[in-house]
């Protein structure tokens, strides 16, 4: 594994035989990387990727031993319990051109591969959902959902005096806006698998903070008659 720092940025190449989740989780913890997003190619021969099936809150991983070019490895790193805590998926595809994909478990390098790490400056926790066994998606709502609350109590309490303005700078620490760069960058860059997975990933964020500040207008609005 070499890899070379250069200010927020990382650039790792790992050889023949070194496996990618090891050595991503292996650097975070020497440069102390808390948060950040990854994205990567290269070639395996040994892959394990799986699917959560959350009606049983379990994981279901397929091996796969033949050549395989890494079309794309996206993810990020965030910390769960101060252990570093990764979630990537790839697509690989074999001498057919045939893809496969899913949640990156292990992947050993059979030539090259070289993946960049962007840091962000944050100490981005996890906590494990009880109800579908990950992260729930609801969690940005409901936040969101809090927030525009807390702004219609800090206008009423004579906090604050423009709605606008406090719900936008409440809610603007939830909108995706690395994703939407990093699903830009790829995009321009010619990766478009990576591009449209990044750009879904943020369409999704901003869905969930719409929803949840417009459920909790929408329901003062008619409950109180207005703001």
């Amino acid at each position: 594994m070499e890899y070379k720092v250069f200010d927020e940025t990382i650039v790792l190449r790992l050889e023949k035989g070194e496996e990618v989740i090891d050595a991503i989780k292996k650097l975070c913890e020497k440069e102390d990387i808390k948060a950040g997003s990854i994205s990567g190619l290269g070639a395996t021969n040994h892959v394990v990727i799986g699917l959560f099936k959350v009606d049983e809150k379990k994981y279901y991983s397929n091996i796969f031993e033949e050549d395989f070019e890494i079309t794309s490895l996206t993810g990020n790193i965030s910390r769960m319990g101060g252990e570093v805590y990764l979630h990537i998926h790839g697509t690989f595809a074999n001498i057919e051109g045939k893809c496969i994909g899913g949640h990156l478990n292990k992947a050993v390098i059979s030539a090259t591969s070289e993946i960049i790490i962007n840091k962000i400056n944050a100490d981005i926790g996890r906590k494990f959902s009880e109800e579908i066994g990950l992260n729930s998606f609801f969690n940005t709502s409901i936040s969101a959902g809090v927030l525009a609350f807390l702004a219609i109590i800090s206008i009423k309490v004579n906090l604050a005096n423009d709605m606008d303005k406090v719900i936008i700078g409440s809610i603007m620490l939830l909108v995706p806006g690395l994703a939407i760069t990093n699903a830009i960058r790829d995009t321009v860059a010619g990766d478009l698998v990576s591009g449209l997975a990044r750009g879904a990933e943020a369409f999704l964020t901003a869905i969930a903070v719409a929803v949840g500040t417009g459920v909790v207008l929408s329901f003062w609005i008619r409950v109180f008659g207005g703001i």
